[in-house]
């Protein structure tokens, strides 16, 4: 999966994607298949709540 890196110095160096890129990583419908989700995207908010919750966690300092 090839990625356009960035940098910034203010900012961690991140990774992008095109859309073409993203279609063709497989990500897109990756759950498509899945029984056990019954409203999607509650599920989506709830993982990126969780992943909000856990980075603002990691990054706590004293």
């Amino acid at each position: 999966m090839p990625f356009n890196k960035k940098s910034n110095t203010d900012k961690p160096e991140t990774a992008t994607m095109t859309v073409e890129e993203l279609l063709n990583s497989g990500l897109v419908g990756i759950w498509k298949d899945r029984k056990d989700i019954k409203d999607n995207v509650k599920f989506a908010r709830e993982l990126r709540e969780k992943a909000w919750i856990s980075k603002d966690t990691n990054n706590d300092s004293p």
